[in-house]
């Protein structure tokens, strides 16, 4: 079995689905600190690839990554 590291912001109650499935995710809960400067770099992230988008739909879909 292959462990996947993704380090990741969560939403979406996405470690309740991961366990729905049969698998585990590791989380832990980031200071006031840490979470800023991962929205900071989420936000950038996104940015880069809506500024790499070409289609209408890409632009649209990397608008509602920011949202």
């Amino acid at each position: 079995m292959t462990k996947k590291i993704y380090n990741k912001l969560i939403r979406d109650k996405i470690p309740e689905i991961i366990a729905g499935k049969g698998d585990v995710a590791k989380v832990s809960i980031l200071s006031d600190l840490e979470y800023t400067k991962a929205l900071k770099t989420k936000m950038i992230e996104e940015s880069q690839e809506l500024q790499e988008a070409n289609s209408r739909e890409d632009i649209t879909n990397e608008l509602a990554d920011i949202e």
